[in-house]
């Protein structure tokens, strides 16, 4: 019975090689199996997140089709559209207020430019007198 059971089994490996190699890789297989474990997993998670999907569309699907039909706008493209356009503002309350924050940042960018000047103005100054301090007086 054992030389039968032994013959079989040595005929089956002989026509499947690849299994073989899979019991002599213990590591390798089990790596293997591992990735494929975890593939098969979020394969399945994203079919199943694309049937939820599908059929959040269906049931959506009348009400869009209902709300074109109508001419219903959604709210959150209305806010989107609120905002101030500087090309193509026309009222003039709008368009002065404009100009007059423009001004307002014209002023203090001209402020920090001068702040700027006067500081680079005084570290230069104050860089030239430490340089002639730190110059060794000639004895005559």
């Amino acid at each position: 019975m054992e030389l039968a059971l032994q013959s079989l089994t040595h005929h089956w490996i002989e026509q499947h090689p690849r299994i073989l190699w899979l019991l002599q890789h213990p590591v390798t297989t089990l790596v293997g199996i591992l990735i494929s474990i975890i593939l098969f997993s979020r394969l399945l998670a994203a079919i199943a997140y694309l049937i939820d999907r599908i059929w959040l569309w269906i049931i959506k699907a009348p009400w869009l089709l209902v709300k074109s039909l109508l001419g219903i706008k959604n709210q959150t493209s209305e806010a989107v559209g609120q905002t101030i356009n500087y090309e193509l503002a026309v009222n003039p309350e709008q368009l002065t207020k404009i100009v007059n924050q423009l001004e307002k940042i014209e002023k203090q960018q001209q402020q920090i430019l001068q702040d700027v000047a006067i500081l680079k103005q005084q570290s230069q100054t104050i860089n030239t007198q430490k340089s002639v301090a730190s110059l060794p007086e000639e004895k005559s």
